[in-house]
């Protein structure tokens, strides 16, 4: 019913002050209902600046920042073991859901590596977890590399029998492989 008469106001908007006003009257009434973007918050900084609006190499925020020193240790749950039987499977087995594949996951792995990209590093120097990598775009970096040096180590760069700008690749057995990470010598 609520369908029907709120298509029924629509109309008379519609008929009273014309489509152009009134869809910009609905627009704006629904607009002012959601928090506006950008988010003000950045991990950036504590507060809200322009900087933190429009640098895209941090993370936004939903929420004004609490530590961002380091994340504050969370509560030990009252009940330990009641929350470990949230996860343990029942004796009945793993349940096959009929509506997904392996694939699903797969693909969503591939997306959530392309977009939540945390700058990592091995040297703890480096490492900030407050920036991402991402470029914010769903692109083939996974394939062919965010910078030009991982393209050069994903990619023939010469005219090896025609290979120019093809993954690198090894056969075994019959078989196209990536290639190993280190070679024999582990170098």
């Amino acid at each position: 019913m609520a369908g029907f008469l709120e298509d029924v106001a629509v109309r008379v908007l519609t008929a009273v002050i014309g489509e152009r006003r009134a869809n910009a009257f609905l627009v704006n009434k629904l607009v002012g209902r959601t928090r506006t973007r950008p988010h003000p918050w950045s991990a950036k900084h504590s507060y809200i600046s322009w900087s933190g609006l429009t640098d895209k190499a941090y993370y936004a925020r939903l929420l004004p920042a609490h530590d961002m020193d380091g994340a504050h240790a969370p509560e030990e749950p009252e009940d330990l073991d009641a929350l470990v039987d949230l996860f343990l499977a029942d004796d009945s087995g793993q349940r096959e859901c009929p509506k997904s594949t392996c694939l699903f996951p797969a693909f969503a792995q591939y997306l959530t590596d392309g977009f939540l990209r945390t700058q990592l590093s091995n040297d703890d120097n480096h490492t900030n977890r407050k920036r991402t990598t991402s470029n914010h775009e769903i692109d083939l970096s996974t394939l062919y590399g965010r910078t030009e040096a991982q393209t050069q180590v994903l990619r023939h760069d010469g005219e090896i029998d025609g290979k120019k700008g093809r993954l690198k690749s090894q056969k075994r057995n019959g078989e196209e492989w990536s290639p190993f990470l280190f070679d024999a010598a582990a170098t």
